[in-house]
């Protein structure tokens, strides 16, 4: 995987069929065998994807691959790699080995909690134009 330098950082991804929430950390990344192949990568999902049917060999590369698809709608997510090739691993090697397809899952850009926290906490002790005051 190549990491996509467009400044976003990690992403929240949800399953397009059914919207339940796929991993809580993934990073929108091309594919190293086809840099115009957009897709999400991650290395722990959440408990609704699920490994189905046997491993096969991926088509772009020499990597052993198994389809991944939502466990509650069973729509096909993307896929997991079993065993990188050689090619993959000297390239960048497989640190994120859940790949998502852009066209099965929807992405929203995951804020950090200290961040969240200071613009409530910014908003909360904001100029009180519209207090009253007491006196």
């Amino acid at each position: 995987m190549v990491a996509w330098k467009d400044g976003r950082g990690d992403c929240i991804i949800r399953c397009f069929g059914c919207g339940n929430v796929v991993c809580r950390r993934a990073r929108r990344a091309m594919l190293l065998s086809n840099v115009k192949i957009e897709v999400y990568s991650a290395n722990v999902p959440t408990e609704c994807v699920k490994c189905v049917r046997d491993g096969y060999l991926a088509y772009s590369c020499q990597c052993i691959v198994v389809d991944a698809e939502c466990r509650c709608c069973r729509m096909i997510l993307g896929y997991h790699i079993l065993h990188p090739c050689k090619l993959c691993e000297e390239i960048g090697g497989i640190r994120h080995a859940w790949i998502f397809d852009t066209s099965s899952v929807i992405s929203s850009i995951r804020r950090e909690r200290s961040e969240a926290c200071l613009n409530v906490s910014a908003a909360w002790n904001g100029e009180g134009d519209n207090e009253v005051k007491i006196r």
